[in-house]
Protein backbone atom coordinates (compact mmCIF):
# COMPACT_ATOMS: atom_id res chain seq x y z
CA UNK A 1 0.00 0.00 0.00
CA UNK A 2 1.44 3.38 -0.95
CA UNK A 3 -0.74 5.51 1.94
CA UNK A 4 2.28 6.39 3.38
CA UNK A 5 4.86 6.94 0.98
CA UNK A 6 3.56 9.50 -1.42
CA UNK A 7 5.71 11.54 -3.67
CA UNK A 8 6.47 14.85 -3.23
CA UNK A 9 6.10 17.22 -5.54
CA UNK A 10 8.82 18.94 -6.33
CA UNK A 11 7.98 23.17 -5.46
CA UNK A 12 10.21 25.92 -7.60
CA UNK A 13 10.64 28.60 -5.31
CA UNK A 14 12.39 30.46 -7.68
CA UNK A 15 11.50 34.26 -8.16
CA UNK A 16 11.72 33.96 -11.81
CA UNK A 17 9.91 30.57 -12.20
CA UNK A 18 12.93 28.54 -13.30
CA UNK A 19 13.55 31.25 -16.15
CA UNK A 20 17.01 32.73 -13.91
CA UNK A 21 19.53 35.15 -15.83
CA UNK A 22 21.82 37.13 -14.85
CA UNK A 23 19.18 40.49 -16.18
CA UNK A 24 15.94 38.20 -14.14
CA UNK A 25 17.64 38.27 -10.98
CA UNK A 26 19.33 41.56 -11.02
CA UNK A 27 15.61 42.65 -11.60
CA UNK A 28 14.67 40.77 -8.83
CA UNK A 29 17.25 41.98 -6.45
CA UNK A 30 16.26 45.87 -7.56
CA UNK A 31 12.83 45.48 -6.43
CA UNK A 32 13.76 43.88 -3.03
CA UNK A 33 15.71 47.19 -1.98
CA UNK A 34 12.45 49.81 -2.00
CA UNK A 35 11.32 50.21 1.51
CA UNK A 36 7.75 50.34 1.70
CA UNK A 37 5.36 50.33 5.26
CA UNK A 38 1.95 48.62 5.05
CA UNK A 39 -1.02 49.67 7.41
CA UNK A 40 -3.31 47.02 7.42
CA UNK A 41 -6.93 47.41 8.47
CA UNK A 42 -10.69 47.39 6.92
CA UNK A 43 -10.53 51.07 7.09
CA UNK A 44 -12.88 52.16 9.97
CA UNK A 45 -11.84 55.24 11.69
CA UNK A 46 -8.60 53.35 14.40
CA UNK A 47 -7.07 52.35 10.81
CA UNK A 48 -6.91 55.84 9.57
CA UNK A 49 -5.75 57.49 12.81
CA UNK A 50 -3.37 54.77 12.65
CA UNK A 51 -2.54 55.31 8.87
CA UNK A 52 -2.04 58.87 9.57
CA UNK A 53 0.09 58.34 12.83
CA UNK A 54 1.51 56.02 10.72
CA UNK A 55 2.43 58.82 8.00
CA UNK A 56 3.53 61.65 10.62
CA UNK A 57 6.16 59.31 11.52
CA UNK A 58 7.65 58.32 8.89
CA UNK A 59 7.40 62.51 7.81
CA UNK A 60 9.25 62.70 11.04
CA UNK A 61 11.98 60.11 9.90
CA UNK A 62 12.89 61.47 6.96
CA UNK A 63 11.32 58.75 5.37
CA UNK A 64 8.62 59.87 3.09
CA UNK A 65 8.22 64.13 2.06
CA UNK A 66 4.82 65.62 3.53
CA UNK A 67 1.74 65.58 1.78
CA UNK A 68 -1.19 67.77 1.36
CA UNK A 69 -3.82 65.20 2.31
Amino acid sequence: MGLFNKKKEETNSCCCVGNCTPKTMAKTEASKSGVGVKVLGSGCVKCKTLENATREALVELGWIQPSTM
